[in-house]
Protein backbone atom coordinates (compact mmCIF):
# COMPACT_ATOMS: atom_id res chain seq x y z
CA UNK A 1 0.00 0.00 0.00
CA UNK A 2 1.10 3.77 -0.83
CA UNK A 3 2.70 6.12 2.08
CA UNK A 4 0.00 8.56 3.68
CA UNK A 5 0.02 11.90 2.80
CA UNK A 6 3.45 13.53 2.56
CA UNK A 7 4.47 16.65 4.25
CA UNK A 8 5.57 19.63 3.20
CA UNK A 9 9.09 20.91 3.98
CA UNK A 10 9.59 24.82 5.34
CA UNK A 11 12.15 25.60 2.36
CA UNK A 12 8.88 25.56 0.23
CA UNK A 13 6.19 24.01 -1.46
CA UNK A 14 6.21 20.32 -2.92
CA UNK A 15 4.61 19.98 -6.73
CA UNK A 16 2.45 16.53 -7.25
CA UNK A 17 3.48 13.68 -6.00
CA UNK A 18 1.90 10.05 -7.00
CA UNK A 19 2.41 7.09 -5.32
CA UNK A 20 2.21 5.11 -8.82
CA UNK A 21 2.88 1.30 -8.02
CA UNK A 22 4.23 -0.91 -5.49
CA UNK A 23 5.64 -4.65 -5.30
CA UNK A 24 4.29 -6.85 -3.32
CA UNK A 25 6.52 -8.77 -0.86
CA UNK A 26 7.31 -12.06 -1.81
CA UNK A 27 7.50 -14.73 0.44
CA UNK A 28 9.87 -14.45 3.47
CA UNK A 29 11.35 -10.83 2.14
CA UNK A 30 10.13 -7.51 2.44
CA UNK A 31 10.59 -5.33 -1.19
CA UNK A 32 11.53 -1.63 -0.71
CA UNK A 33 8.66 0.61 -2.10
CA UNK A 34 9.11 2.10 -5.30
CA UNK A 35 7.75 5.94 -5.12
CA UNK A 36 7.95 7.88 -8.81
CA UNK A 37 8.09 11.92 -8.85
CA UNK A 38 5.80 13.51 -11.54
CA UNK A 39 6.69 16.81 -10.87
CA UNK A 40 10.23 17.58 -9.77
CA UNK A 41 10.27 21.49 -9.35
CA UNK A 42 10.87 22.36 -5.96
CA UNK A 43 10.58 26.31 -5.21
CA UNK A 44 11.85 28.20 -2.11
CA UNK A 45 12.29 31.47 -1.27
CA UNK A 46 16.40 32.19 -1.95
CA UNK A 47 16.60 29.85 -4.61
CA UNK A 48 14.80 28.40 -7.87
CA UNK A 49 16.29 24.60 -8.55
CA UNK A 50 15.04 21.68 -11.47
CA UNK A 51 15.98 18.52 -10.35
CA UNK A 52 16.97 15.71 -12.71
CA UNK A 53 13.72 14.70 -14.65
CA UNK A 54 12.78 10.73 -14.05
CA UNK A 55 11.16 8.55 -16.58
CA UNK A 56 7.55 9.28 -17.29
CA UNK A 57 6.13 6.14 -15.98
CA UNK A 58 2.15 5.87 -15.73
CA UNK A 59 0.36 3.85 -13.79
CA UNK A 60 -2.72 1.64 -14.38
CA UNK A 61 -5.29 3.85 -15.11
CA UNK A 62 -3.77 6.35 -17.59
CA UNK A 63 -1.39 6.34 -20.62
CA UNK A 64 0.77 8.99 -21.16
CA UNK A 65 -2.63 11.14 -20.33
CA UNK A 66 -4.95 9.25 -22.15
CA UNK A 67 -7.75 7.12 -20.87
CA UNK A 68 -7.18 3.74 -21.02
CA UNK A 69 -9.83 0.80 -22.25
CA UNK A 70 -11.47 -1.88 -20.08
CA UNK A 71 -9.14 -4.15 -21.52
CA UNK A 72 -6.26 -2.12 -20.76
CA UNK A 73 -4.76 -0.48 -23.70
CA UNK A 74 -5.08 3.15 -24.63
CA UNK A 75 -8.80 4.21 -26.24
CA UNK A 76 -8.39 4.76 -29.81
CA UNK A 77 -5.23 2.21 -30.20
CA UNK A 78 -6.53 -1.47 -32.03
CA UNK A 79 -5.78 -4.70 -30.11
CA UNK A 80 -3.01 -6.68 -30.60
CA UNK A 81 -3.95 -10.10 -31.12
CA UNK A 82 -1.89 -12.45 -28.37
CA UNK A 83 0.76 -15.17 -29.90
CA UNK A 84 -1.39 -18.23 -30.36
CA UNK A 85 -1.21 -21.07 -27.73
CA UNK A 86 1.04 -23.74 -28.04
CA UNK A 87 -1.05 -26.99 -28.37
CA UNK A 88 -0.81 -29.15 -25.13
CA UNK A 89 -0.23 -26.34 -23.18
CA UNK A 90 -2.55 -26.04 -20.26
CA UNK A 91 -6.19 -24.36 -20.53
CA UNK A 92 -6.95 -25.38 -23.92
CA UNK A 93 -10.00 -27.19 -25.21
CA UNK A 94 -9.57 -30.63 -26.72
CA UNK A 95 -5.93 -30.51 -26.24
CA UNK A 96 -5.35 -28.08 -29.74
CA UNK A 97 -8.15 -25.53 -28.95
CA UNK A 98 -7.87 -22.04 -26.98
CA UNK A 99 -11.02 -21.66 -25.39
CA UNK A 100 -12.82 -18.45 -26.56
CA UNK A 101 -12.21 -20.72 -30.38
CA UNK A 102 -14.13 -22.99 -28.74
CA UNK A 103 -17.07 -21.14 -27.82
CA UNK A 104 -17.09 -19.79 -30.93
CA UNK A 105 -17.31 -22.69 -32.80
CA UNK A 106 -20.17 -23.77 -31.17
CA UNK A 107 -22.31 -20.38 -31.58
CA UNK A 108 -25.40 -21.30 -33.10
CA UNK A 109 -26.85 -17.53 -33.20
CA UNK A 110 -24.09 -16.15 -36.25
CA UNK A 111 -23.09 -18.07 -39.06
CA UNK A 112 -20.15 -15.53 -40.05
CA UNK A 113 -18.87 -16.34 -36.09
CA UNK A 114 -18.96 -19.82 -37.05
CA UNK A 115 -17.18 -19.45 -40.32
CA UNK A 116 -14.44 -17.06 -39.09
CA UNK A 117 -13.73 -19.69 -36.09
CA UNK A 118 -13.55 -22.75 -39.03
CA UNK A 119 -10.86 -20.59 -40.60
CA UNK A 120 -8.95 -20.54 -37.52
CA UNK A 121 -9.19 -23.81 -36.36
CA UNK A 122 -7.36 -24.39 -39.60
CA UNK A 123 -4.62 -22.34 -39.09
CA UNK A 124 -4.41 -23.71 -35.25
CA UNK A 125 -4.26 -27.35 -36.68
CA UNK A 126 -2.29 -26.43 -39.82
CA UNK A 127 0.08 -24.63 -37.69
CA UNK A 128 0.74 -27.39 -34.97
CA UNK A 129 3.77 -29.95 -35.48
CA UNK A 130 3.75 -33.66 -36.19
CA UNK A 131 4.71 -34.47 -32.79
CA UNK A 132 2.65 -31.76 -30.95
CA UNK A 133 -0.39 -33.09 -32.75
CA UNK A 134 0.61 -36.80 -31.94
CA UNK A 135 1.68 -35.96 -28.06
CA UNK A 136 -2.26 -34.67 -27.55
CA UNK A 137 -3.88 -37.03 -25.43
CA UNK A 138 -6.07 -39.52 -27.42
CA UNK A 139 -9.32 -38.59 -25.40
CA UNK A 140 -8.66 -34.98 -26.71
CA UNK A 141 -8.23 -35.53 -30.16
CA UNK A 142 -11.25 -37.89 -30.72
CA UNK A 143 -13.12 -35.14 -29.07
CA UNK A 144 -11.80 -32.70 -31.73
CA UNK A 145 -12.96 -35.27 -34.53
CA UNK A 146 -16.16 -35.44 -32.61
CA UNK A 147 -16.85 -31.45 -32.49
CA UNK A 148 -15.60 -31.53 -36.66
CA UNK A 149 -18.21 -34.54 -37.17
CA UNK A 150 -20.95 -32.31 -35.29
CA UNK A 151 -19.82 -29.29 -37.79
CA UNK A 152 -20.46 -31.43 -40.78
CA UNK A 153 -24.07 -31.01 -40.40
CA UNK A 154 -23.94 -27.47 -40.76
CA UNK A 155 -26.36 -25.41 -43.04
CA UNK A 156 -23.45 -23.33 -44.28
CA UNK A 157 -21.59 -24.74 -47.03
CA UNK A 158 -18.04 -22.88 -45.98
CA UNK A 159 -18.55 -24.55 -41.91
CA UNK A 160 -19.05 -28.12 -43.67
CA UNK A 161 -15.89 -27.67 -46.44
CA UNK A 162 -13.94 -26.21 -43.52
CA UNK A 163 -14.49 -29.01 -40.72
CA UNK A 164 -13.72 -31.40 -43.48
CA UNK A 165 -10.52 -30.19 -44.32
CA UNK A 166 -9.27 -29.57 -40.45
CA UNK A 167 -10.39 -33.72 -40.31
CA UNK A 168 -7.65 -33.65 -43.44
CA UNK A 169 -5.13 -31.75 -41.92
CA UNK A 170 -5.82 -34.36 -38.91
CA UNK A 171 -4.74 -37.32 -41.11
CA UNK A 172 -1.87 -35.67 -41.97
CA UNK A 173 -0.48 -34.72 -38.98
CA UNK A 174 -1.35 -37.79 -37.14
CA UNK A 175 0.61 -39.85 -40.09
CA UNK A 176 1.34 -43.14 -39.25
CA UNK A 177 -0.02 -42.98 -36.12
CA UNK A 178 -3.60 -42.72 -37.58
CA UNK A 179 -4.69 -46.13 -36.68
CA UNK A 180 -6.41 -45.65 -32.99
CA UNK A 181 -8.61 -42.76 -34.76
CA UNK A 182 -8.97 -44.40 -38.27
CA UNK A 183 -12.63 -45.04 -37.52
CA UNK A 184 -13.74 -42.29 -36.66
CA UNK A 185 -11.97 -40.45 -39.19
CA UNK A 186 -13.31 -42.84 -42.20
CA UNK A 187 -16.88 -42.33 -40.06
CA UNK A 188 -16.66 -38.75 -40.55
CA UNK A 189 -15.53 -38.44 -44.00
CA UNK A 190 -18.42 -41.05 -44.92
CA UNK A 191 -20.49 -38.60 -43.63
CA UNK A 192 -20.50 -36.18 -46.52
CA UNK A 193 -20.36 -38.60 -48.94
CA UNK A 194 -23.99 -37.68 -50.26
CA UNK A 195 -22.82 -34.13 -51.14
CA UNK A 196 -22.65 -33.41 -54.62
CA UNK A 197 -20.56 -30.50 -54.65
CA UNK A 198 -16.98 -30.50 -56.36
CA UNK A 199 -14.96 -28.74 -53.80
CA UNK A 200 -15.98 -31.98 -50.91
CA UNK A 201 -16.04 -34.24 -53.59
CA UNK A 202 -11.94 -33.63 -54.01
CA UNK A 203 -11.73 -33.40 -50.39
CA UNK A 204 -13.28 -36.58 -49.06
CA UNK A 205 -11.23 -38.24 -52.14
CA UNK A 206 -7.91 -37.11 -50.74
CA UNK A 207 -8.81 -37.61 -47.33
CA UNK A 208 -9.70 -41.50 -47.96
CA UNK A 209 -6.40 -41.72 -50.03
CA UNK A 210 -4.15 -40.32 -46.99
CA UNK A 211 -5.91 -42.67 -45.09
CA UNK A 212 -5.19 -45.49 -47.49
CA UNK A 213 -1.42 -44.47 -47.68
CA UNK A 214 -1.38 -44.46 -43.50
CA UNK A 215 -2.87 -47.19 -42.60
CA UNK A 216 -3.00 -49.52 -45.87
CA UNK A 217 -6.16 -49.72 -48.36
CA UNK A 218 -7.90 -52.76 -47.01
CA UNK A 219 -8.74 -51.05 -42.95
CA UNK A 220 -10.40 -48.22 -44.59
CA UNK A 221 -12.68 -50.11 -47.20
CA UNK A 222 -13.30 -52.41 -44.60
CA UNK A 223 -14.84 -49.75 -42.59
CA UNK A 224 -16.69 -48.30 -45.50
CA UNK A 225 -18.12 -51.85 -46.47
CA UNK A 226 -20.63 -52.19 -43.78
CA UNK A 227 -24.10 -51.82 -43.68
CA UNK A 228 -24.67 -48.04 -42.45
CA UNK A 229 -23.05 -47.24 -45.55
CA UNK A 230 -24.15 -49.81 -48.32
CA UNK A 231 -27.33 -49.46 -47.23
CA UNK A 232 -27.68 -46.01 -46.37
CA UNK A 233 -30.87 -44.34 -47.57
CA UNK A 234 -29.01 -42.04 -49.74
CA UNK A 235 -28.10 -43.27 -53.38
CA UNK A 236 -25.33 -41.34 -53.85
CA UNK A 237 -23.61 -43.09 -50.54
CA UNK A 238 -24.12 -46.37 -51.66
CA UNK A 239 -22.43 -44.80 -55.57
CA UNK A 240 -19.57 -43.70 -53.61
CA UNK A 241 -18.74 -46.19 -51.47
CA UNK A 242 -18.17 -48.47 -54.76
CA UNK A 243 -16.19 -45.53 -56.62
CA UNK A 244 -14.02 -45.26 -53.47
CA UNK A 245 -13.50 -49.17 -54.11
CA UNK A 246 -12.50 -49.14 -57.20
CA UNK A 247 -9.79 -45.88 -56.26
CA UNK A 248 -8.21 -48.47 -54.19
CA UNK A 249 -8.20 -51.27 -56.90
CA UNK A 250 -6.67 -49.13 -59.63
CA UNK A 251 -4.12 -47.40 -56.92
CA UNK A 252 -2.93 -50.44 -55.00
CA UNK A 253 -1.56 -54.11 -55.97
CA UNK A 254 -4.12 -56.94 -55.57
CA UNK A 255 -1.50 -57.83 -52.65
CA UNK A 256 -2.61 -55.51 -50.29
CA UNK A 257 -6.34 -55.98 -50.76
CA UNK A 258 -8.98 -58.62 -49.76
CA UNK A 259 -10.41 -59.46 -53.06
CA UNK A 260 -12.81 -61.91 -52.04
CA UNK A 261 -14.16 -59.60 -49.27
CA UNK A 262 -13.96 -56.85 -51.99
CA UNK A 263 -16.58 -59.12 -54.07
CA UNK A 264 -18.99 -60.50 -51.16
CA UNK A 265 -19.34 -56.67 -49.92
CA UNK A 266 -19.82 -55.17 -53.68
CA UNK A 267 -21.73 -57.56 -55.24
CA UNK A 268 -24.97 -56.52 -53.68
CA UNK A 269 -24.89 -53.08 -55.59
CA UNK A 270 -25.38 -55.14 -58.45
CA UNK A 271 -28.98 -55.26 -57.86
CA UNK A 272 -29.39 -51.75 -56.30
CA UNK A 273 -32.49 -50.41 -57.26
CA UNK A 274 -30.46 -47.30 -58.23
CA UNK A 275 -29.34 -47.26 -62.16
CA UNK A 276 -25.67 -45.28 -60.90
CA UNK A 277 -25.43 -47.54 -58.47
CA UNK A 278 -25.67 -50.65 -60.45
CA UNK A 279 -23.15 -48.56 -63.08
CA UNK A 280 -20.65 -48.79 -60.62
CA UNK A 281 -20.57 -51.96 -59.32
CA UNK A 282 -20.19 -53.26 -63.02
CA UNK A 283 -16.94 -51.07 -63.42
CA UNK A 284 -15.54 -52.45 -59.94
CA UNK A 285 -16.20 -55.95 -60.61
CA UNK A 286 -14.51 -55.17 -64.47
CA UNK A 287 -11.48 -54.18 -61.93
CA UNK A 288 -11.88 -56.78 -59.58
CA UNK A 289 -11.87 -59.70 -62.46
CA UNK A 290 -8.39 -57.98 -63.51
CA UNK A 291 -6.86 -58.27 -60.24
CA UNK A 292 -7.84 -61.63 -59.65
CA UNK A 293 -6.60 -62.96 -63.00
CA UNK A 294 -7.75 -65.40 -65.27
CA UNK A 295 -8.52 -68.29 -63.67
CA UNK A 296 -8.92 -67.30 -59.71
CA UNK A 297 -12.50 -65.79 -60.31
CA UNK A 298 -14.37 -68.56 -58.92
CA UNK A 299 -15.05 -66.40 -55.57
CA UNK A 300 -15.79 -63.45 -57.66
CA UNK A 301 -18.96 -65.18 -59.60
CA UNK A 302 -19.39 -66.85 -56.29
CA UNK A 303 -20.37 -63.61 -54.96
CA UNK A 304 -22.83 -63.12 -58.32
CA UNK A 305 -24.30 -65.99 -57.17
CA UNK A 306 -25.09 -64.79 -53.73
CA UNK A 307 -27.14 -61.57 -54.84
CA UNK A 308 -28.74 -63.77 -57.57
CA UNK A 309 -30.56 -66.07 -55.30
CA UNK A 310 -32.29 -62.87 -53.89
CA UNK A 311 -35.47 -61.08 -55.25
CA UNK A 312 -34.82 -58.85 -58.44
CA UNK A 313 -31.65 -60.77 -59.09
CA UNK A 314 -32.22 -62.55 -62.15
CA UNK A 315 -29.89 -62.06 -65.19
CA UNK A 316 -27.47 -60.56 -62.82
CA UNK A 317 -25.00 -63.21 -64.08
CA UNK A 318 -25.25 -62.92 -67.82
CA UNK A 319 -24.74 -59.02 -67.32
CA UNK A 320 -21.14 -59.03 -65.16
CA UNK A 321 -20.08 -61.46 -67.36
CA UNK A 322 -20.80 -59.33 -70.68
CA UNK A 323 -18.94 -56.96 -68.93
CA UNK A 324 -16.60 -58.31 -68.24
CA UNK A 325 -16.01 -59.47 -72.28
CA UNK A 326 -15.60 -55.93 -72.82
CA UNK A 327 -12.19 -56.67 -71.51
CA UNK A 328 -12.13 -52.51 -70.60
CA UNK A 329 -11.14 -50.67 -67.19
CA UNK A 330 -12.41 -47.70 -65.91
CA UNK A 331 -9.72 -45.33 -64.96
CA UNK A 332 -8.13 -42.80 -62.39
CA UNK A 333 -7.86 -39.25 -63.68
CA UNK A 334 -7.25 -36.02 -61.40
CA UNK A 335 -8.86 -35.15 -57.82
CA UNK A 336 -8.95 -39.25 -57.31
CA UNK A 337 -12.04 -39.53 -59.90
CA UNK A 338 -13.03 -42.45 -61.55
CA UNK A 339 -13.67 -42.21 -65.29
CA UNK A 340 -15.80 -45.27 -66.42
CA UNK A 341 -14.97 -47.66 -69.48
CA UNK A 342 -18.63 -47.61 -70.03
CA UNK A 343 -20.74 -45.00 -70.33
CA UNK A 344 -23.99 -44.49 -69.29
CA UNK A 345 -26.64 -42.42 -70.81
CA UNK A 346 -28.51 -39.98 -68.46
CA UNK A 347 -32.34 -41.70 -69.70
CA UNK A 348 -33.09 -45.15 -71.50
CA UNK A 349 -34.61 -43.25 -74.60
CA UNK A 350 -31.35 -42.77 -75.87
CA UNK A 351 -29.49 -45.73 -75.05
CA UNK A 352 -28.89 -47.10 -78.76
CA UNK A 353 -26.87 -43.57 -79.14
CA UNK A 354 -23.52 -44.45 -77.30
CA UNK A 355 -23.90 -47.51 -75.56
CA UNK A 356 -22.71 -51.23 -77.57
CA UNK A 357 -25.38 -53.44 -76.93
CA UNK A 358 -24.80 -55.96 -74.57
CA UNK A 359 -26.41 -57.82 -71.15
CA UNK A 360 -25.00 -55.55 -69.22
CA UNK A 361 -25.99 -52.51 -70.72
CA UNK A 362 -29.52 -53.34 -70.58
CA UNK A 363 -28.74 -54.71 -67.41
CA UNK A 364 -28.21 -51.52 -66.25
CA UNK A 365 -31.13 -49.76 -68.06
CA UNK A 366 -33.70 -51.60 -67.23
CA UNK A 367 -35.02 -48.86 -64.97
CA UNK A 368 -35.02 -48.19 -61.32
CA UNK A 369 -35.34 -51.57 -59.73
CA UNK A 370 -38.28 -51.85 -57.15
CA UNK A 371 -36.48 -53.39 -54.14
CA UNK A 372 -35.28 -50.66 -50.67
CA UNK A 373 -31.92 -49.69 -50.48
CA UNK A 374 -32.45 -51.08 -46.83
CA UNK A 375 -33.73 -55.08 -48.78
CA UNK A 376 -31.11 -55.02 -51.94
CA UNK A 377 -28.43 -56.48 -49.95
CA UNK A 378 -28.96 -60.01 -49.14
CA UNK A 379 -26.43 -59.67 -46.22
CA UNK A 380 -27.03 -62.60 -44.58
CA UNK A 381 -26.96 -64.57 -47.78
CA UNK A 382 -23.41 -63.00 -48.76
CA UNK A 383 -22.03 -63.68 -45.27
CA UNK A 384 -23.23 -67.48 -45.46
CA UNK A 385 -21.81 -67.69 -49.15
CA UNK A 386 -18.24 -65.74 -48.12
CA UNK A 387 -17.83 -68.51 -44.99
CA UNK A 388 -19.09 -71.68 -47.18
CA UNK A 389 -15.89 -73.10 -48.29
CA UNK A 390 -17.94 -75.13 -51.17
CA UNK A 391 -17.88 -75.11 -54.61
CA UNK A 392 -21.06 -74.26 -57.30
CA UNK A 393 -21.67 -77.22 -58.09
CA UNK A 394 -22.64 -78.24 -54.77
CA UNK A 395 -24.82 -75.07 -54.46
CA UNK A 396 -26.34 -76.27 -57.46
CA UNK A 397 -27.14 -79.88 -56.68
CA UNK A 398 -28.46 -78.21 -53.68
CA UNK A 399 -31.55 -76.35 -56.03
CA UNK A 400 -31.61 -73.51 -53.52
CA UNK A 401 -33.73 -71.97 -55.89
CA UNK A 402 -34.81 -71.92 -59.65
CA UNK A 403 -34.45 -69.09 -61.25
CA UNK A 404 -30.74 -69.70 -60.77
CA UNK A 405 -31.29 -72.06 -63.59
CA UNK A 406 -31.60 -68.54 -65.77
CA UNK A 407 -27.67 -67.43 -65.71
CA UNK A 408 -26.11 -71.34 -64.59
CA UNK A 409 -24.38 -73.34 -66.93
CA UNK A 410 -21.37 -75.25 -68.33
CA UNK A 411 -18.38 -72.74 -67.41
CA UNK A 412 -20.03 -70.06 -65.75
CA UNK A 413 -17.40 -69.58 -63.07
CA UNK A 414 -15.18 -69.38 -66.52
CA UNK A 415 -13.91 -65.33 -67.49
CA UNK A 416 -15.81 -65.33 -70.99
CA UNK A 417 -12.00 -64.60 -72.57
CA UNK A 418 -10.80 -68.13 -71.19
CA UNK A 419 -14.13 -69.25 -73.07
CA UNK A 420 -12.96 -69.67 -77.28
CA UNK A 421 -16.86 -68.41 -78.19
CA UNK A 422 -17.41 -65.83 -75.87
CA UNK A 423 -15.12 -62.90 -77.25
CA UNK A 424 -16.71 -63.36 -80.87
CA UNK A 425 -20.69 -63.03 -79.41
CA UNK A 426 -19.64 -59.81 -78.34
CA UNK A 427 -17.81 -57.48 -80.86
CA UNK A 428 -15.41 -54.42 -79.30
CA UNK A 429 -13.78 -51.44 -80.28
CA UNK A 430 -10.07 -52.49 -79.87
CA UNK A 431 -9.54 -50.97 -76.28
CA UNK A 432 -6.85 -53.30 -74.26
CA UNK A 433 -7.05 -54.15 -71.04
CA UNK A 434 -4.17 -55.77 -68.77
CA UNK A 435 -4.35 -58.75 -66.28
CA UNK A 436 -1.85 -59.39 -64.01
CA UNK A 437 -0.27 -62.75 -64.05
CA UNK A 438 2.69 -62.65 -61.58
CA UNK A 439 4.76 -60.05 -62.36
CA UNK A 440 4.19 -59.72 -66.28
CA UNK A 441 0.94 -57.97 -67.86
CA UNK A 442 -0.80 -59.90 -70.47
CA UNK A 443 -2.86 -57.56 -73.21
CA UNK A 444 -6.25 -59.14 -74.71
CA UNK A 445 -7.23 -57.13 -77.99
CA UNK A 446 -11.07 -57.36 -78.33
CA UNK A 447 -12.42 -58.96 -81.66
CA UNK A 448 -9.30 -61.18 -82.05
CA UNK A 449 -7.58 -63.89 -79.60
CA UNK A 450 -3.97 -63.63 -78.72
Amino acid sequence: MCRGPLERSDAGKIGNWACLHEQEARAGEVLPRVTILVSTTISTSSQHRELPVLPNVTGPGEAGGRPLSPEGRPVGEEAVPPPPAQPGSTGLKLGLLPPELHARLLDQEDYRNRTQAVEELKRVVGGASQAAVASTPAPSLLGLISLLYTLLDDSNFKVVLGALEVIHLLALRLDDQVQPFLAPLVSAAAKVLGDNKLAIRQEYNGLFLRLMKAVGPQPVLGLLLQQEHLQHKNSKVREEVVNICIVALLTYPSEELDLAKLAFGLAPALVDSKRRVRHAAMEAFAVLASSMGPGKTTLLFKAVDAVELEDNGDGVMHAVQARLARKTLPKLVDQGFVEYAVPLPSSGHNRGSCLPPGADTEWLLMGNRTQSAHSYCGYHAREDALQNSGSHEVCADQGVSPRRVLSAGKGKNKLPWENERAGDREGGSGAKMPFTKGVEQVYITLGRQI
